[in-house]
């Protein structure tokens, strides 16, 4: 058999022991258990120091069970006090947040923690990431000609990763 909990304390030391019943007896105690919730979320991507990432990144991280929401920081100061600022509550149907107004060729900082009824997590490390500032001409290259035709130059973004 087994048991659900929820609301439990993060970072809480917790104590358990089981014993069977019935309608006339019941067994010793097993010994008694311990655990340790955790308080630490834990960063997927972009990793950090991350350069060249598109503007409309996504931030990912670990799913915590348990919890109701996720709150992510997102800011051009690792004290996540500038104009630039974002803040965001994501329920826990997701462990990702996708930001919106990045800046081209800019250094952001970022950090999520969970939360529940009864208590919220710290804040994780902050982890940062940088945008990429630059666009690649694909096509046409440089001097081409269509001999014979009238063609419109096609302009492809690229990453330097080499991303559409």
């Amino acid at each position: 058999s087994y048991v659900y909990t929820s609301g439990l304390l993060f970072e809480t030391t917790y104590y358990w022991a089981v014993r069977a019943r019935s309608t006339t007896d019941s067994s010793d105690w097993t010994l008694t258990y311990q655990f340790i919730t955790h308080d630490n979320i834990t960063q997927v991507a972009p990793s950090n120091g991350a350069a060249a990432q598109d503007v409309n990144v996504m931030l990912d991280w670990s799913t915590v069970n348990g919890i109701t929401y996720y709150d992510v920081e997102l800011d051009t100061s690792a004290s996540f006090n500038s104009t630039q600022h974002q803040y965001q509550s994501v329920t826990n149907s997701y462990s990702y947040y996708y930001p919106s107004n990045l800046l081209f060729g800019t250094k952001y900082y970022w950090r999520v923690r969970a939360r529940h009824s009864a208590d919220t997590t710290s804040w994780s490390t902050v982890w940062n990431f940088t945008t990429h500032d630059n666009v690649y001409l694909v096509s046409p290259t440089s001097g081409a000609t269509a001999p014979g035709r009238k063609r419109d130059a096609r302009l492809v973004h690229r990453q330097r990763n080499n991303e559409l």
